[in-house]
């Protein structure tokens, strides 16, 4: 039996204990009951999934799935993993998976000598920040280990059961936990939901396969460009491991602040002209960019893109001599970048994306290059021109 259990929000504990002796057993039972109706309603009678709208303050009318999207919801919840594998299969072979791997080793590597070059932090956080990416986990695609579904029965004629068997099983799951080392290659999101899982905690980083598509990766394009598409989102999420973000987390996971008061005065020194650069940007005549509120994924940006290019040069290897060659595959390798971050917006969603994420808009956030002395030479950029930065104003954080 566990003796001790963490509670992340100990009052919220504390006020549902005082609530359920605040009142009798009785209404403890009733709400209970109407609770396991509502939360099976979608597979009772219409006349339960109507009341059960009701209750959410729903008209029966106006919900918003249907009843076979209802179905493959719940399906890729309770079986996401046998979902995975045929999307995989036909989508993200291995070839892909092996390919992305590589970019990622590459990526990390570079950003380890990065790391390792830096002036600004001092050398017992450079320790646990080089140690950090060494023990890192980052799974491409799809887990080491799909789930086994085969203790799941599933009947087509007893649908309350089957969401109630689902139930018992996760519930088993978790407790089968207790006890054992935490497996940090164990995936938490499917496969086939495109987007990416940062865990602090276990130091540990997944990207789905259903993210590893155009224009993110392209299995057909060249390696230059995957490098400046995909390579510059791995090296963005690496950098969050060893920034201000990962600065919270050792590499067990435990919650400790491992950069010194110095790391953080002139990490800000450092990171300054990058404020200033991204406020200067305006979507809008009245609504500039919020160069603090966007910074840390800015620096990430900065960041993972200098790594990405470094380890696309190093794939060069020896035809760096060859001028003209390194040059098409640097265009490349930027033209790729560009591209992973297409996107549209409506203005009143843009509006308030620019007032209220912390992210910079996609068409702010590949000015980055601009930082990038490769940049201006695969492109020929001038003074004068409309992005063109003085090398002294160029900025250089990892």
């Amino acid at each position: 039996k566990r003796q001790s259990f963490v509670a992340w929000q100990p009052s919220a504990v504390k006020g549902v204990a005082a609530l359920i002796a605040s009142q009798p057993l009785q209404a403890w039972k009733d709400y209970l009951r109407v609770r396991v109706i509502a939360a099976n309603a979608d597979v009772l009678p219409r006349v339960f999934a109507d009341q059960a709208l009701a209750l959410r303050g729903l008209a029966a009318d106006k919900s918003k799935s249907s009843r076979a999207q209802r179905a493959t919801e719940v399906t890729q919840s309770a079986m996401s993993d046998a979902i995975g594998r045929l999307y995989v299969e036909h989508h993200f072979p291995a070839a892909h998976k092996a390919r992305v791997q590589a970019i990622v080793a590459n990526v990390v590597a570079a950003f380890t000598r990065r790391v390792e070059a830096v002036t600004w932090m001092s050398p017992a956080s450079k320790a646990v920040a080089l140690n950090k990416l060494k023990t890192m986990y980052f799974g491409v695609g799809y887990p080491e280990k799909w789930q086994d579904y085969s203790n799941l029965i599933v009947d087509a004629d007893d649908a309350v059961g089957n969401l109630q068997r689902i139930a018992e099983r996760s519930y088993r799951q978790t407790l089968a936990r207790l006890g054992k080392p935490v497996d940090k290659t164990e995936w938490s999101v499917p496969p086939q939901w495109a987007g990416g899982n940062l865990m602090f905690q276990l130091n540990s980083y997944n990207f789905t396969a259903a993210l590893l598509q155009a224009p993110k990766f392209d299995a057909t394009a060249s390696d230059a460009m995957n490098y400046g598409a995909i390579g510059a989102i791995v090296g963005h999420e690496v950098s969050h491991f060893v920034d201000m973000l990962g600065a919270e987390y050792e590499v067990d996971g435990s919650a400790r602040r491992w950069w010194t008061a110095d790391d953080i005065a002139r990490f800000e020194a450092a990171n300054t002209p990058l404020v200033h650069q991204f406020s200067s940007y305006q979507p809008f005549p009245d609504l500039a960019i919020n160069g603090k509120l966007t910074l840390t994924e800015n620096i990430a940006d900065l960041g993972g893109l200098a790594a990405a290019f470094d380890a696309h040069r190093a794939v060069i290897g020896n035809r760096l001599t060859d001028k003209e060659y390194v040059r098409q595959q640097d265009r490349q390798f930027f033209i790729g970048y560009a591209r992973s971050w297409r996107s549209k917006f409506r203005e009143d969603t843009l509006r308030k994306y620019v007032a209220t994420d912390g992210h910079a808009p996609e068409s702010y956030r590949i000015a980055t290059v601009r930082n990038l002395d490769a940049w201006y030479e695969a492109f020929d950029v001038q003074p004068g021109q409309q992005l063109y930065l003085a090398p002294a104003a160029r900025v250089r954080i990892w």
